[in-house]
């Protein structure tokens, strides 16, 4: 019981912390061609993930899924829990940042290379 309250716990947490952390970058409004919202390194994988989970629940995220649309999906192997979770999650940030035009300061940051990578590229 205990666990299942503290998992829902920190789930409410990141999203009252993405709703309010959220920014919109001034200097970036007019150049979000040339800028994404890329996830923090130094966010944990379990926040991540929950974010992941939290934004899969509003819309589609057949980019990050297997399947023939999933050109940004990452095989979980044995090693690549936090990598694979920033990049699904960057996918996601960026998707919103190029809707909102606003970043998660909680999540993100704004960086001014793109982080497409093979066949996944980014809106």
């Amino acid at each position: 019981m205990a666990k299942k309250t503290s998992a829902a716990l920190r789930l409410l947490c990141l999203l009252v912390c993405v709703v309010t952390c959220m920014t919109d970058d001034e200097d970036n409004l007019s150049s979000t061609n040339f800028t994404w919202c890329v996830a923090r390194d130094n966010v944990s994988t379990t926040l991540l993930q929950a974010y992941i989970k939290e934004t899969c629940r509003r819309r589609t995220c057949d980019e990050i899924e297997p399947g023939p649309r999933g050109l940004c999906y990452v095989k979980p192997t044995c090693c690549n829990k936090k990598s694979r979770a920033m990049k699904h999650a960057t996918y996601l940030l960026n998707w919103e940042y190029k809707k909102t035009l606003s970043c998660s300061k909680l999540l993100g940051k704004i960086v001014y290379d793109s982080p497409a990578r093979g066949r996944c590229s980014y809106p």
